[in-house]
Parts: C-alpha cells; structure tokens; sequence
C-alpha cells in the first residue's frame, strides 16, 4: 500500500497537492493548531477523499499534552510550534494553547506495516529533531521510503542545535531512503 504521512499539514495544502498527484494513496495528515484545523479546506478535503484521515494532535515522541506557541496577529500562520526556543514567526506565550501530543513512532509501527511505500513529510518547527532522531533509535526510520523535511535549527536558540542538526542529518543522508530537504 501506498502511504502518505503529512506532519504539520496547516490548513490542507500540503494535503491537496499530494491528492492531485497520487489520489490512491493512503494519507494520514497531522495538525496541532486548532486555527488550522478550522480551515474551510478541511471539510471538503475530507468529505471529498475518504482515504485522508485527518489527527488533531502533535506527533511527537510520546503521548501527553503540549503547549503549542502561536503568533497572537497570525493564530493559523505555519510558524506554531511545541518548540519554546524558536525564535522566528512572532510565536509567544501570549497565544500558546495546550495540544494533545501522540507517540509518533508507536503510532507509526501500528499503522504503517514494513511492506508498506512510506512518504512522510516533517514540517514540525524544531520538533523534527526529537522526532527523527527518535524514529532512528526506534529503528522505525527504516519504514519510510522518502523524506520530505524542513529542519528549523536557523530558527531555534537552543544549546548544541548545529552540531545536532549536522549529525541528523548525515545520520538521514546515510540511511537507505529518498531524501528531499526543504529551506523555508
């Protein structure tokens, strides 16, 4: 089975375009923000596509709640994050809302089998790191055929985050999937 995997799917459109160019995939979108879940595209995405499921949580590297940093002038802009150290996208405790968060990896192990073609995209404003790095201790980063990232360390403070950052993502550059990095 084809599957695709979307982590941090605002308001649909990483969603949609996947749709119009693999309309039998299975497709499992992940977001947080409850702004961008009341995006108008969601009903009719889901009304028109059975196969997209959509989860109103974060996925993280366990299951418990979060506070989700929001830019109080944008609450649906892509900038949110569970991330306290970023920096970029005028997130700040003054928006911040408390978000369920999943075991990601667990949730991956139950639903994507070994066999299965695996397209997961990450665009979780610094929780990559956690997340990714998890995957790989986990072993389950051997699911995913390809990988579409956007690492955030140019917008994180937080101590050790370059040398972090560089062995990631040699860590994924050496691991025997299809990477595709994305700059934002």
């Amino acid at each position: 089975m084809k599957v695709y995997v979307d982590l941090g799917a605002w308001t649909g459109k990483t969603v949609r375009a996947r749709l119009a160019s693999h309309a039998d995939d299975a497709i499992f979108a992940f977001e947080p923000n409850p702004d961008c879940l009341a995006s108008p595209h969601w009903p009719v995405i889901l009304r028109q596509n059975r196969q997209v499921k959509l989860y109103p949580v974060a996925a993280w590297v366990r299951d418990e709640k979060l506070t989700f940093y929001r830019n109080p002038m944008r609450l649906a802009s892509q900038s949110g994050t569970v991330m306290r150290d970023k920096v970029t996208g005028g997130v700040s405790d003054e928006a911040a809302v408390e978000v369920t968060a999943i075991d990601f990896p667990a949730w991956l192990d139950t639903h994507v089998a070994p066999g299965d073609y695996l397209t997961l995209k990450v665009d979780i404003e610094g929780a990559e790191y956690e997340l990714l790095e998890r995957l790989i201790e986990t072993g389950l980063l051997a699911r995913v055929n390809e990988l579409l990232v956007e690492f955030h360390e140019h917008k994180m403070t937080a101590p050790g985050l370059r040398d972090r950052h560089e062995k990631l993502y040699a860590a994924l550059r050496n691991a025997p999937l299809t990477l595709y990095v994305f700059d934002h």
